[in-house]
């Protein structure tokens, strides 16, 4: 499997995510949902290209670390 890294994808939220692509034989099907606002930004059905998001920052500067973000359904139960 091959990749190619360096591009970024901004959601419409503004979370900022870089993008690899992997190049393989055998394809691959998927899909990437923000992890800021749960919108799905991609998704790809028997291909053998497929991204993989790496969340780099958001609109709002308190959550540029992500560890600071959660995603959406996983906070905890009050």
């Amino acid at each position: 499997m091959n990749t190619t890294a360096g591009m970024q994808e901004s959601c419409v939220c503004g979370a900022v995510y870089g993008v690899r692509w992997h190049h393989a034989a055998i394809p691959h099907s998927g899909s990437h949902k923000c992890i800021k606002c749960g919108q799905e930004m991609r998704t790809w059905d028997n291909t053998k290209s497929w991204p993989e998001y790496t969340f780099l920052r958001s609109a709002n500067a308190k959550d540029a670390d992500p560890a600071s973000v959660k995603p959406p359904g996983l906070e905890p139960r009050k």
